[in-house]
């Protein structure tokens, strides 16, 4: 008895021949190319069925004389249903010899460009060119080998930026553990836990809740660290350049922070508006009065929420000797610190440092002796 192999995803897929994803305004999207096909642990890939049961759109390649699924890597068959298979692991699915085989690791092997679009992945990946500006990734870990550009990464777990980052100012990285790069220019950077710059870091933007390491230079930008920020070399562009640095802080808090000051910025506006447009006949009264009501609701809200945050930012952290600035090199004056409602500008150079919290509860600068190494 002849049966059917019914594939649930495109066993022809060919990542070398992509074509524009088509939007709903019927243009096409040139950055949506569709790189891989995601699938997730547990997810039916194919499916044994009788051959009358199968349709009349076949491929004869797919008819077999044995209920035999062609299983190959990190995939099972349903112990409730040995006629379906299913995805073992989080990856991508393909077609390799004639067995259907999923991986959780994607090699690009090249940039990422308008010849890949952006690149959603469920697993690990691996690019081994660049990352040209404008395009995204999104990926369990990412490791980048080549620079990275304006691109906008995200990770569920952590980015090793190999290549180092010229972020044009457009550059935005963030990872839910650690990220670690070999040099950053112009970028923002966000950590759930650490950041490295194995080089020096330039007009940046780094934000982590645990520890920041800077093994070159830290010049210009702003810093954020929820525990440690180690220099290496030199800390400050000297006059004219001011590198902002924030101790003891949760980056998130300072993010929602900024994030509702817009909004509510936005809110003035549109109430503006709203008062302008009431003005204009009994119509229009009554839809710009439920709306100016609804808007006073999201504004007391969100006012709420900001005088809670700046309550908390204001506060110095519970163990403040946990939460200190060392610099191995030489601070270079324009530094400005801030803890708390403590803050510190140093306009002066200074040789190797450590900046933390005195007795009284004061920003201090200590004299720091660095490891023989």
């Amino acid at each position: 008895m002849p049966y059917y192999i019914r594939h649930h995803f495109d066993p022809h897929f060919d990542y070398h021949r992509l074509c524009p994803r088509e939007r709903l305004d019927g243009g096409v999207d040139h950055y949506d190319l569709g790189y891989v096909q995601n699938v997730k642990q547990d997810q039916l890939l194919a499916e044994i069925v009788d051959l009358d049961e199968a349709g009349s759109d076949i491929e004869q390649r797919f008819v077999v004389d044995e209920p035999v699924l062609p299983a190959g890597e990190n995939t099972k068959l349903d112990p409730e249903n040995p006629r379906r298979l299913l995805a073992a692991v989080n990856g991508y699915v393909f077609c390799d010899n004639g067995h259907i085989h999923v991986h959780d690791i994607l090699n690009v092997r090249r940039d990422v460009d308008f010849h890949t679009g952006n690149i959603n992945f469920l697993g690990d990946m691996i690019v081994h060119g660049a990352v040209r500006t404008g395009f995204s990734l999104k990926a369990r870990n990412i490791k980048v080998l080549d620079i990275i550009g304006g691109a906008d990464l995200t990770a569920h777990g952590s980015i090793l930026a190999q290549g180092g980052i010229k972020g044009q100012k457009k550059a935005s990285l963030t990872a839910q553990k650690d990220m670690r790069v070999a040099f950053c220019e112009n970028a923002q950077l966000t950590a759930g836990r650490h950041i490295r710059v194995d080089g020096s870091a330039m007009h940046c933007q780094l934000s982590a809740s645990g520890n920041i390491l800077v093994d070159g230079r830290l010049q210009g930008g702003r810093v954020v660290t929820g525990r440690i920020l180690f220099v290496r070399e030199i800390l400050g562009g000297g006059v004219g350049t001011t590198t902002s640095l924030v101790l003891g802080q949760d980056p998130r808090h300072l993010i929602e922070l900024e994030m509702i000051e817009e909004e509510l910025l936005d809110i003035e506006e549109r109430m503006e508006y709203y008062g302008e447009q009431i003005t204009f006949g009994p119509a229009l009264h009554s839809e710009y009065s439920a709306k100016i009501a609804r808007t006073q609701r999201r504004k007391k809200l969100l006012e709420q929420r900001r005088d809670s945050l700046i309550e908390i930012l204001d506060n110095p952290p519970a163990n403040p000797d946990a939460h200190q600035i060392i610099v191995e090199g030489e601070i270079r004056p324009g530094v400005m610190v801030t803890m708390g409602k403590e803050s510190m500008f140093i306009d002066e150079i200074r040789g190797p440092a450590r900046i933390r919290l005195d007795a009284e509860g004061r920003l201090a600068i200590f004299d720091y002796i660095p490891a023989k190494s």
